[in-house]
């Protein structure tokens, strides 16, 4: 029998590029005066991300991400959505695959299938558009010179609020734990000509709380069981 799904919150997004991709859309929001609409949820691995055969559980990862989308657009408006492309031993990655879901964004958004848009897809609904995103695993998710990167993403389509989705590993618990990012920092990132790269083993200067989904999550900050 399958677990139910558990959502906790955390204050380490990881020091990789979940971790960099929060902090620059925090970035890119903060000068558009929309810091406290970022969300970051990292979403529980399965067999398929590591290439094996097996569920993957979207009905629950819809119902979660349609949570935490109506916690920062209680009054609808345009979402940004980002997720990962594969790398290393996650060759499919759900975060990518569910960002890339016409079905998902559809149901997100109350719409017909989106339509591909500067780079990114757009399902516009009566009162939520959802522009989406496969961001890779890499400084060129950062790059503000690509028409495909966070920088970018925001100055295109000026989004009232974000959403970024990671993966994380579950491990053989059975258990499906998505995690809600509670602080952004630029751990292990720098600037280097005048771009954001990857630097091993750099300690982080900057902390910025992102609390848009803490309701989400129970006052003491244990695990809740979503149906």
């Amino acid at each position: 029998m399958t677990a139910s799904p558990l959502l906790v919150a955390s204050t380490d997004a990881g020091g990789f590029y979940c971790e960099h991709a929060h902090f620059a859309h925090v970035d890119a929001a903060r000068r558009r005066g929309i810091a406290d609409r970022v969300g970051f949820l990292h979403i529980p691995d399965d067999e398929p991300s590591w290439g094996r055969p097996g569920p993957r559980p979207f009905e629950s990862t819809l119902a979660m991400v349609d949570r935490m989308v109506r916690l920062l657009l209680p009054d609808g408006g345009r979402l940004l959505l980002t997720g990962f492309a594969p790398w290393g031993l996650v060759v499919d990655n759900p975060s990518g695959a569910f960002v890339a879901s016409p079905r998902a964004l559809a149901a997100l958004a109350g719409s017909d299938a989106p339509i591909p848009s500067g780079g990114a897809l757009v399902a516009k609904g009566r009162r939520i558009e959802i522009v989406s995103a496969v961001l890779p695993v890499t400084d060129a998710a950062l790059d503000p010179g690509s028409a495909s990167a966070i920088p970018s993403l925001h100055e295109t389509f000026h989004p009232d609020a974000v959403l970024a989705l990671g993966v994380v590993a579950n491990g053989d618990t059975g258990e499906r734990i998505y995690r809600i990012e509670l602080c952004a920092t630029n751990r292990n990132l720098r600037i280097r000509d005048g771009r954001w790269r990857h630097v091993a083993d750099a300690p982080a200067t900057v902390m910025q709380p992102t609390r848009a989904l803490r309701g989400a999550v129970s006052g003491d900050g244990t695990p809740m069981t979503t149906t």
